[in-house]
């Protein structure tokens, strides 16, 4: 057997302390494709951390197969064996109430795996607590709209991750591709999104290669001054296959991030023979539409030239119009977008 702390499989010396409640039966499992899953009701917020044991490989070679988070008042732990056999799965618990830095031996379970498709790639080392929230998330008293469990799985590579917010937040997020050893940034794959009215902020994400990626948010409320952000939630995303588009969205600055939202173009890079004409009335121009809220003016400067946009329904609607982008094409390479907010009226 896989060489365990413990001699028996099921609860260990310290499972009544905490009230655990194991939502699988029996304390010997058979993998499926490769994986298995070991869930727990929560009474109370718990902190964990697992072991894998093998004869084959020791502790460390097996630490990027087993991954645990919290979601809700649930606890869960995905076993990805990385190949056939036997693997014990230790399960240690820390009550931060009463158990100081201490961690203790709740349960153990025999996990067999009798057969593995292919090569498994190990998930990347991840510190204690990194998935999910973090403790600035309850602070500041947001909520996770639209992805309550920070491990997501994902076949087309398009994703929305939305947050509910309660106050008005400065926020910001990375994306970081981290298979096969390499961490690369692909932040320029976020559009972020906001509206002042409702308390939601989303990021399109595109996934431009199918493989493990991090995502991490981070946020301040508007008030504080502080140059970095803390980092308030972490998602993990096992991207399977991608059918995003290659093309990274438009660079976002730290004034967009407080509630604007972009309708179009949604594409960072815009070329004279893009599929379609969006908007505009002919090829020739660009149709850009945008909320910024608080603005004064707004204009997309492309060169020398400026084109300022209009709020077509009147104040607080979006801000249109089209840009002519003909004698650009070939011989300037940006255009960006720039607001007044109305403090000196030449500054934007």
């Amino acid at each position: 057997f896989p060489p365990c702390v413990h001699t028996s499989w099921g609860p260990g010396d310290s499972a009544a302390k905490y009230n655990l409640v194991p939502l699988q039966k029996g304390a010997i499992f058979s993998t499926v494709n490769g994986q298995a899953e070991v869930r727990f009701q929560l009474p109370k917020e718990l902190r964990f951390t697992a072991k894998l044991k093998s004869n084959e490989r020791d502790e460390k070679a097996l630490a990027g197969y087993i991954m645990h988070r919290v979601v809700a008042d649930l606890a869960i732990f995905t076993i990805n064996a990385p190949s056939r056999g036997e693997f014990g799965l230790e399960i240690y618990t820390n009550d931060p109430e009463k158990d100081g830095n201490s961690l203790f031996h709740a349960y153990q379970y025999l996990i067999i795996c009798p057969e593995v498709k292919g090569a498994v790639e190990p998930l990347p080392t991840l510190p204690p607590g990194y998935l999910g929230p973090q403790p600035s998330f309850r602070q500041l008293s947001l909520s996770a709209a639209s992805h309550s469990d920070p491990y997501i799985q994902t076949d087309s590579g398009e994703l929305q991750i939305a947050f509910g917010m309660s106050q008005p937040l400065s926020m910001t997020s990375q994306l970081i591709f981290v298979s096969g050893d390499r961490s690369e940034d692909f932040s320029e794959y976020i559009l972020q999104q906001g509206r002042d009215y409702n308390d939601l902020v989303t990021f399109l994400t595109k996934l431009p290669k199918a493989g493990l990626y991090k995502f991490q948010v981070y946020a301040l409320p508007y008030a504080d001054t502080s140059e970095s952000l803390p980092g308030v939630y972490n998602y993990l995303i096992n991207c399977t296959n991608t059918y995003a588009s290659l093309i990274p969205f438009p660079k976002q600055y730290g004034q967009w991030k407080e509630g604007c939202m972009l309708h179009e173009p949604q594409e960072g890079q815009i070329s004279a023979n893009r599929p379609t004409k969006g908007s505009a009335s002919s090829f020739q121009y660009v149709y850009f539409k945008m909320d910024v809220p608080k603005a004064n003016a707004v204009a997309v400067v492309v060169g020398e030239d400026w084109t300022q946009l209009e709020q077509k329904s009147g104040p607080g609607s979006a801000w249109e119009g089209e840009v002519f982008m003909e004698k650009h094409w070939g011989k300037e390479s940006k255009a960006a977008v720039c607001a007044n907010y109305g403090s000196v009226k030449a500054s934007y």
